[in-house]
């Protein structure tokens, strides 16, 4: 400050101010999974993030401030999406599309049960008990019973189809 009488001292204050908040490459996770399954999903570290935001499908379960989340994931897909965070700002939104496994549809074709899904592991099953050595997507029917296959993208999660009433003559 300076007046007709003179100088005062000079003061100072050191400001520190936050790195600006660059964007994350990708959420990193499964983008098919089953209902009700447990999930993880993540970011790398950001830069002078001192925390995250996660948003979640509808129905989903999980809470998380940190660069990772673990979900329980509801009966429908969606999108997830997550900005990371300091006392200055908010970093935009990276957002990931997550689909459901879908239910597989078995149909009756003569003697002949036909899975129209394209999973890569599947099981059949004869009135609830395993049909072993079944390896294709055209299921020969022997007997009168009830048919279902359980289907699953990576083995980690079963979605079943609904039975199919088969009567042989």
């Amino acid at each position: 400050a300076n007046n007709n009488c003179g100088n005062s001292t000079n003061k100072t204050l050191a400001i520190n101010v936050p790195p600006t908040l660059t964007q994350s490459i990708a959420i990193n996770g499964n983008t098919i999974v089953c209902p009700a399954s447990s999930q993880t999903y993540s970011v790398s570290p950001i830069t002078g993030a001192t925390s995250y935001t996660w948003t979640l499908p509808s129905g989903w379960a999980g809470t998380s401030t940190t660069n990772a989340i673990i979900v329980t994931t509801a009966s429908i897909g969606g999108i997830i999406s997550v900005s990371a965070n300091n006392s200055c700002e908010t970093s935009s939104s990276q957002t990931l599309n997550i689909a459901m496994h879908p239910t597989p549809l078995i149909t009756s074709q003569g003697d002949t049960i036909l899975l129209s899904s394209n999973a890569p592991f599947y099981q059949w099953f004869y009135n609830n008990n395993p049909i072993n050595g079944e390896t294709t997507k055209l299921l020969p029917v022997k007997k009168t019973g009830f048919y279902r296959v359980e289907t699953s993208p990576d083995k980690t999660c079963w979605v079943s189809s609904l039975d199919l009433p088969v009567l042989v003559t």
